[in-house]
């Protein structure tokens, strides 16, 4: 039988960036982005760079969970049974019985 890898840092990584999201939705923002965006912004010269400036920095300050809810879903079923945590125990810190279904688990 193939022992699983405990140190698959992709899964950790997606169960850590998902839970930091829901107790910090501002986790999600990228401050670099956010940063080149109105850098662009404030070094345009013309209309159109201003109109292109502007949807990036708006972009780039949507806060959108999107992308780590996903990669929770794909991953947390398994690194839950690798690391031995219940799934009361994602309900307990606040993981949402819809994603918890979404991502394998049975709830009781």
């Amino acid at each position: 039988m193939d022992q699983i890898d405990s140190t698959d840092t992709s899964s950790d990584n997606a169960v850590a960036r998902f839970l930091e999201f829901l107790s910090n939705p501002e986790s999600a923002r990228d401050p670099q982005a956010v940063a080149t965006a109105e850098r662009d912004l404030a070094e345009s010269t013309d209309g159109i760079s201003r109109l292109k400036a502007l949807s990036a920095l708006e972009r780039a300050n949507k806060i959108d969970g999107a992308d780590l809810r996903a990669a929770f879903v794909k991953h947390a079923r398994t690194w839950a049974a690798r690391n031995q945590v219940t799934v009361s125990a994602f309900q307990t810190i606040g993981v949402p019985a819809t994603v918890l279904v979404d991502a394998g688990f049975e709830l009781g």
